[in-house]
Protein backbone atom coordinates (compact mmCIF):
# COMPACT_ATOMS: atom_id res chain seq x y z
CA UNK A 1 0.00 0.00 0.00
CA UNK A 2 1.61 3.48 -1.38
CA UNK A 3 1.08 6.43 1.64
CA UNK A 4 2.65 9.24 -0.07
CA UNK A 5 4.45 9.83 -3.48
CA UNK A 6 6.71 12.34 -3.02
CA UNK A 7 8.31 14.02 -5.95
CA UNK A 8 12.16 15.40 -5.71
CA UNK A 9 12.82 16.16 -9.65
CA UNK A 10 11.59 15.50 -12.76
CA UNK A 11 13.56 12.18 -13.02
CA UNK A 12 13.41 11.32 -9.51
CA UNK A 13 9.87 10.19 -7.75
CA UNK A 14 9.52 8.26 -3.89
CA UNK A 15 7.25 5.94 -3.01
CA UNK A 16 6.29 5.46 1.20
CA UNK A 17 4.77 2.25 1.80
CA UNK A 18 4.03 0.04 4.13
CA UNK A 19 6.70 -2.33 2.95
CA UNK A 20 9.71 0.36 3.27
CA UNK A 21 10.69 3.58 1.01
CA UNK A 22 11.08 3.50 -2.73
CA UNK A 23 13.35 5.63 -4.68
CA UNK A 24 11.93 5.83 -8.97
CA UNK A 25 14.66 7.27 -11.14
CA UNK A 26 13.08 7.09 -14.82
CA UNK A 27 16.07 7.37 -17.28
CA UNK A 28 15.87 9.24 -20.68
CA UNK A 29 15.74 6.11 -22.65
CA UNK A 30 12.19 5.21 -21.01
CA UNK A 31 14.00 2.87 -18.57
CA UNK A 32 13.90 3.28 -15.15
CA UNK A 33 15.63 2.07 -11.81
CA UNK A 34 13.89 1.43 -8.03
CA UNK A 35 15.95 1.45 -5.33
CA UNK A 36 14.19 0.17 -2.15
CA UNK A 37 15.48 0.66 1.80
CA UNK A 38 13.55 -1.44 4.65
CA UNK A 39 13.89 -2.55 8.09
CA UNK A 40 16.30 -4.76 7.27
CA UNK A 41 18.76 -2.04 5.73
CA UNK A 42 18.42 0.11 8.97
CA UNK A 43 15.19 2.23 8.74
CA UNK A 44 13.28 1.67 12.45
CA UNK A 45 9.60 0.96 10.68
CA UNK A 46 8.84 -0.34 6.98
CA UNK A 47 5.57 1.27 7.47
CA UNK A 48 6.53 4.58 5.92
CA UNK A 49 4.61 8.15 6.02
CA UNK A 50 6.37 10.96 4.58
CA UNK A 51 10.04 11.68 3.16
CA UNK A 52 11.30 15.25 2.80
CA UNK A 53 14.74 15.26 1.10
CA UNK A 54 16.59 18.75 2.75
CA UNK A 55 19.78 19.05 0.59
CA UNK A 56 21.76 15.68 0.84
CA UNK A 57 19.93 14.13 3.69
CA UNK A 58 16.65 12.45 3.37
CA UNK A 59 14.26 12.89 6.16
CA UNK A 60 11.97 9.25 7.02
CA UNK A 61 8.90 9.58 9.20
CA UNK A 62 7.63 5.74 10.04
CA UNK A 63 5.05 4.86 12.27
CA UNK A 64 8.02 4.26 14.94
CA UNK A 65 9.67 7.47 14.42
CA UNK A 66 11.66 9.49 12.54
CA UNK A 67 15.18 8.78 11.13
CA UNK A 68 17.37 9.77 8.34
CA UNK A 69 20.42 8.88 5.97
CA UNK A 70 22.58 10.73 2.83
CA UNK A 71 21.33 10.47 -0.37
CA UNK A 72 24.65 10.09 -1.75
CA UNK A 73 24.83 6.63 -0.19
CA UNK A 74 21.93 4.84 -1.86
CA UNK A 75 23.85 3.65 -5.10
CA UNK A 76 26.04 2.16 -2.67
CA UNK A 77 23.06 -0.24 -1.89
CA UNK A 78 25.50 -3.26 -2.64
CA UNK A 79 28.21 -2.98 -0.40
CA UNK A 80 27.83 -2.96 3.48
CA UNK A 81 28.77 0.44 4.14
CA UNK A 82 26.47 2.35 7.31
CA UNK A 83 24.88 4.62 5.56
CA UNK A 84 23.92 7.21 8.63
CA UNK A 85 24.96 7.05 12.21
CA UNK A 86 23.20 9.24 14.91
CA UNK A 87 23.09 9.52 18.52
CA UNK A 88 19.19 9.15 19.18
CA UNK A 89 18.91 9.67 22.62
CA UNK A 90 21.38 10.34 25.94
CA UNK A 91 19.27 8.86 28.99
CA UNK A 92 20.36 9.76 32.23
CA UNK A 93 19.41 7.88 35.42
CA UNK A 94 16.57 6.79 33.17
CA UNK A 95 15.56 10.23 32.07
CA UNK A 96 15.67 11.94 28.38
CA UNK A 97 18.00 14.76 28.88
CA UNK A 98 19.06 16.87 25.53
CA UNK A 99 21.64 19.58 25.11
CA UNK A 100 25.12 20.23 24.36
CA UNK A 101 28.45 19.81 27.02
CA UNK A 102 25.73 18.86 29.53
CA UNK A 103 26.91 19.07 33.51
CA UNK A 104 25.20 16.68 35.27
CA UNK A 105 24.57 16.56 39.13
CA UNK A 106 26.82 14.01 40.88
CA UNK A 107 23.87 12.03 41.59
CA UNK A 108 22.81 11.73 38.00
CA UNK A 109 25.57 9.49 36.52
CA UNK A 110 23.89 6.54 35.61
CA UNK A 111 24.25 7.40 31.71
CA UNK A 112 22.56 4.85 28.51
CA UNK A 113 23.42 6.49 24.94
CA UNK A 114 20.79 5.12 22.39
CA UNK A 115 22.48 4.83 19.02
CA UNK A 116 21.15 4.30 15.47
CA UNK A 117 23.08 3.30 12.30
CA UNK A 118 21.71 2.36 9.27
CA UNK A 119 23.26 0.76 5.97
CA UNK A 120 21.40 -1.30 2.98
CA UNK A 121 22.08 -4.50 4.14
CA UNK A 122 23.29 -7.07 6.37
CA UNK A 123 21.46 -4.88 9.04
CA UNK A 124 21.58 -7.38 11.89
CA UNK A 125 25.32 -7.60 11.50
CA UNK A 126 25.87 -3.97 12.70
CA UNK A 127 28.82 -3.77 15.66
CA UNK A 128 28.86 -0.14 17.66
CA UNK A 129 32.47 0.66 18.81
CA UNK A 130 32.20 3.33 21.64
CA UNK A 131 34.61 4.44 24.45
CA UNK A 132 34.74 6.98 27.12
CA UNK A 133 37.72 9.44 25.43
CA UNK A 134 38.97 10.51 28.65
CA UNK A 135 39.17 6.93 30.66
CA UNK A 136 39.78 4.11 27.62
CA UNK A 137 41.81 4.45 25.44
CA UNK A 138 41.00 1.38 23.31
CA UNK A 139 37.50 0.85 21.82
CA UNK A 140 34.62 -1.64 23.43
CA UNK A 141 32.64 -3.39 20.77
CA UNK A 142 28.85 -4.20 20.93
CA UNK A 143 26.09 -5.48 18.71
CA UNK A 144 23.54 -3.74 21.11
CA UNK A 145 22.66 0.15 20.23
CA UNK A 146 21.97 0.97 23.73
CA UNK A 147 25.59 1.39 25.47
CA UNK A 148 25.19 2.07 29.57
CA UNK A 149 27.61 3.65 31.67
CA UNK A 150 26.58 2.84 35.20
CA UNK A 151 27.99 4.84 38.36
CA UNK A 152 30.13 6.59 36.41
CA UNK A 153 32.55 8.92 38.99
CA UNK A 154 32.70 12.73 38.95
CA UNK A 155 34.63 14.02 35.78
CA UNK A 156 34.30 15.37 32.34
CA UNK A 157 33.85 13.16 29.44
CA UNK A 158 33.46 12.92 25.59
CA UNK A 159 31.50 9.88 24.58
CA UNK A 160 32.74 8.43 20.94
CA UNK A 161 31.03 5.57 18.73
CA UNK A 162 31.35 4.36 15.69
CA UNK A 163 29.41 2.15 13.27
CA UNK A 164 30.42 -1.15 11.28
CA UNK A 165 29.02 -3.91 9.12
CA UNK A 166 31.46 -7.09 8.96
CA UNK A 167 34.38 -5.26 9.98
CA UNK A 168 34.35 -3.03 7.30
CA UNK A 169 35.90 0.19 8.76
CA UNK A 170 34.06 3.54 8.29
CA UNK A 171 34.87 7.55 8.59
CA UNK A 172 31.22 8.21 10.48
CA UNK A 173 31.23 9.11 14.02
CA UNK A 174 29.10 10.71 17.03
CA UNK A 175 30.37 12.06 19.91
CA UNK A 176 28.83 13.44 23.38
CA UNK A 177 30.54 15.55 25.63
CA UNK A 178 28.99 15.99 29.33
CA UNK A 179 30.64 16.45 33.08
CA UNK A 180 29.66 15.03 36.38
CA UNK A 181 30.09 17.27 38.89
CA UNK A 182 31.55 16.78 41.66
CA UNK A 183 29.59 16.46 45.61
CA UNK A 184 30.30 20.20 46.75
CA UNK A 185 30.95 18.12 50.27
CA UNK A 186 34.01 16.60 48.82
CA UNK A 187 35.60 20.08 47.17
CA UNK A 188 38.62 21.96 48.19
CA UNK A 189 36.46 25.37 49.03
CA UNK A 190 34.11 23.25 51.50
CA UNK A 191 36.87 21.26 53.05
CA UNK A 192 38.79 24.70 53.87
CA UNK A 193 35.72 26.12 55.03
CA UNK A 194 35.13 23.34 57.72
CA UNK A 195 38.76 23.41 58.36
CA UNK A 196 37.96 27.53 59.48
CA UNK A 197 34.72 26.85 61.14
CA UNK A 198 36.21 24.19 63.27
CA UNK A 199 39.32 25.65 64.09
CA UNK A 200 37.38 28.62 65.00
CA UNK A 201 35.33 27.04 67.30
CA UNK A 202 38.56 25.07 68.75
CA UNK A 203 39.71 28.42 69.33
CA UNK A 204 36.96 30.51 70.48
CA UNK A 205 36.20 27.63 73.12
CA UNK A 206 39.97 26.92 74.31
CA UNK A 207 40.51 30.35 74.97
CA UNK A 208 36.83 31.10 76.53
CA UNK A 209 36.58 27.99 78.71
CA UNK A 210 40.07 26.08 79.36
CA UNK A 211 42.50 28.46 78.66
CA UNK A 212 41.88 29.92 81.65
CA UNK A 213 41.22 27.32 84.16
CA UNK A 214 42.69 24.57 83.75
CA UNK A 215 45.89 23.94 80.95
CA UNK A 216 46.02 20.11 81.84
CA UNK A 217 42.70 20.18 80.23
CA UNK A 218 43.60 21.89 76.96
CA UNK A 219 46.51 19.15 76.64
CA UNK A 220 44.19 16.74 76.54
CA UNK A 221 41.44 18.07 74.30
CA UNK A 222 44.26 18.54 71.86
CA UNK A 223 45.68 15.10 72.63
CA UNK A 224 41.95 14.01 72.05
CA UNK A 225 41.54 16.17 68.58
CA UNK A 226 44.59 15.34 67.20
CA UNK A 227 43.74 11.58 67.95
CA UNK A 228 40.23 11.96 65.87
CA UNK A 229 41.74 13.63 63.18
CA UNK A 230 44.26 11.12 62.41
CA UNK A 231 42.58 8.56 62.28
CA UNK A 232 44.90 6.23 60.37
CA UNK A 233 46.83 3.62 62.70
CA UNK A 234 50.94 5.00 63.73
CA UNK A 235 53.35 2.34 63.77
CA UNK A 236 56.61 2.39 66.19
CA UNK A 237 59.25 0.52 64.30
CA UNK A 238 62.83 -0.87 66.24
CA UNK A 239 65.23 -3.61 66.46
CA UNK A 240 64.95 -6.06 68.96
CA UNK A 241 67.17 -9.12 69.26
CA UNK A 242 68.74 -8.86 66.08
CA UNK A 243 65.12 -8.49 64.51
CA UNK A 244 63.11 -5.48 63.04
CA UNK A 245 59.83 -4.99 64.57
CA UNK A 246 56.85 -2.90 63.61
CA UNK A 247 53.77 -2.65 66.05
CA UNK A 248 50.98 0.13 66.01
CA UNK A 249 51.54 2.87 69.10
CA UNK A 250 48.13 2.21 70.32
CA UNK A 251 48.84 -1.67 71.14
CA UNK A 252 51.95 -0.11 73.68
CA UNK A 253 50.55 -0.57 77.26
CA UNK A 254 53.45 1.10 79.02
CA UNK A 255 57.52 0.97 78.75
CA UNK A 256 59.90 0.40 81.70
CA UNK A 257 63.45 1.44 81.69
CA UNK A 258 66.45 -0.97 82.58
CA UNK A 259 69.38 1.68 82.20
CA UNK A 260 69.82 1.60 78.90
CA UNK A 261 66.96 -0.76 77.58
CA UNK A 262 63.32 -0.18 77.26
CA UNK A 263 60.98 -3.24 78.09
CA UNK A 264 58.41 -2.20 75.57
CA UNK A 265 55.21 -3.98 77.05
CA UNK A 266 52.19 -4.49 74.52
CA UNK A 267 48.71 -6.34 74.80
CA UNK A 268 50.63 -9.63 73.20
CA UNK A 269 54.57 -9.63 74.44
CA UNK A 270 57.07 -7.48 75.71
CA UNK A 271 59.86 -6.33 73.64
CA UNK A 272 63.36 -4.95 75.06
CA UNK A 273 65.68 -2.29 72.86
CA UNK A 274 68.64 -0.37 73.59
CA UNK A 275 67.25 2.86 74.38
CA UNK A 276 67.57 5.48 77.28
CA UNK A 277 63.95 6.29 78.38
CA UNK A 278 64.05 10.41 78.23
CA UNK A 279 64.99 9.43 73.69
CA UNK A 280 61.65 7.22 73.79
CA UNK A 281 59.05 10.14 73.02
CA UNK A 282 61.15 11.39 70.41
CA UNK A 283 60.47 8.67 68.78
CA UNK A 284 57.10 7.64 68.70
CA UNK A 285 54.50 9.11 66.12
CA UNK A 286 51.79 10.26 68.43
CA UNK A 287 53.97 11.37 71.55
CA UNK A 288 51.33 13.03 73.42
CA UNK A 289 49.51 9.57 73.72
CA UNK A 290 51.67 9.15 75.95
CA UNK A 291 53.07 10.25 79.46
CA UNK A 292 55.70 9.74 81.66
CA UNK A 293 54.78 9.29 85.42
CA UNK A 294 58.22 7.79 87.25
CA UNK A 295 62.09 7.62 85.76
CA UNK A 296 61.60 4.30 84.64
CA UNK A 297 58.29 4.16 83.31
CA UNK A 298 56.27 5.75 80.58
CA UNK A 299 52.40 4.98 79.94
CA UNK A 300 49.98 5.37 77.09
CA UNK A 301 47.39 7.68 78.86
CA UNK A 302 44.40 5.53 76.81
CA UNK A 303 45.72 2.26 78.35
CA UNK A 304 44.96 3.30 82.14
CA UNK A 305 41.94 2.14 83.75
CA UNK A 306 42.38 3.67 86.90
CA UNK A 307 44.53 5.56 89.50
CA UNK A 308 45.28 6.05 92.89
CA UNK A 309 47.32 8.62 94.64
CA UNK A 310 51.02 7.42 93.36
CA UNK A 311 49.80 4.97 91.16
CA UNK A 312 47.73 4.22 87.76
CA UNK A 313 46.54 0.58 86.92
CA UNK A 314 47.41 -1.00 83.06
CA UNK A 315 45.31 -3.64 82.88
CA UNK A 316 47.18 -6.08 85.58
CA UNK A 317 50.07 -3.71 86.41
CA UNK A 318 50.17 -1.75 89.15
CA UNK A 319 52.62 1.78 87.87
CA UNK A 320 54.05 3.48 90.00
CA UNK A 321 54.25 7.22 90.49
CA UNK A 322 57.54 9.31 91.46
CA UNK A 323 57.43 11.93 93.89
CA UNK A 324 58.24 14.37 90.86
CA UNK A 325 55.78 13.19 88.47
CA UNK A 326 52.70 13.36 91.06
CA UNK A 327 51.28 16.19 89.09
CA UNK A 328 51.52 14.60 86.02
CA UNK A 329 48.17 12.58 87.14
CA UNK A 330 45.89 15.40 86.41
CA UNK A 331 46.36 14.84 82.59
CA UNK A 332 44.70 11.85 82.81
CA UNK A 333 41.06 11.66 82.68
CA UNK A 334 38.13 9.47 82.52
Amino acid sequence: MIHHFPIENDSTIWACTNTGLNRINFNSGGTYAIHTITKSDGLISNDINDVEIINDTVWVATKKGLCYFKKAVIQEKETANILSLTLKEMIVNNQKTIGEDLKLSYHKNNIDFKLQAITHKNSNNINYKYRLKEIDSNWNTSSNRLISFPSLSPGTYTFEARAQVLNHPNNLLVTKRFKILTPFWRSWWFYSLCFVVIASLVYLFFKIRVLSYNEDVFRELIRLAIKRLKRKEQFYTFRSNGEDFKITTMDILFVNSQGNYLDIVTKKKTYTIRCKIGDFLGTVPDALEFLRLHRSYIVRIDQVSSKGRNWVMIKDHKIPVGETYLNELDKIHF
